[in-house]
């Protein structure tokens, strides 16, 4: 929190005055993006990720290998893997992706 927090740049999306969500990003880095369960699948993580978008030519981002929903989230919406790694904190199989803007 202490040391994360403040080098990210982090937008929260408010629905009828409640959080639904939010994202955040490193310079090109999308370190983190997290949509309420009771609100996942109404859209607002595609609005998220289309925000930090039109604010950077390009992004990347690590997703768990084991993670199907999220790799095909970030597929549906312009990443692809350019590369296959381990976690050195986790030791779990993950892919890097990324986006760029055309």
């Amino acid at each position: 929190r202490d040391a994360y927090l403040p080098m990210a740049d982090t937008y929260v999306l408010e629905e009828a005055g409640g959080t639904v969500g939010f994202i955040s990003t490193v310079q090109h880095a999308l370190a983190a993006l997290f949509v309420h369960p009771r609100d996942q699948g109404k859209g607002y993580g595609r609005a998220l990720l289309q925000f930090v978008k039109e604010r950077s030519p390009k992004l990347e981002l690590k997703v768990y290998k084991e993670n199907g929903n999220a790799f095909r989230f970030y597929s549906r919406h312009g990443f692809a893997v350019v590369e296959e790694t381990i976690d050195e904190d986790t030791g779990q199989a993950e892919f890097v992706m990324a986006w760029e803007e055309r």
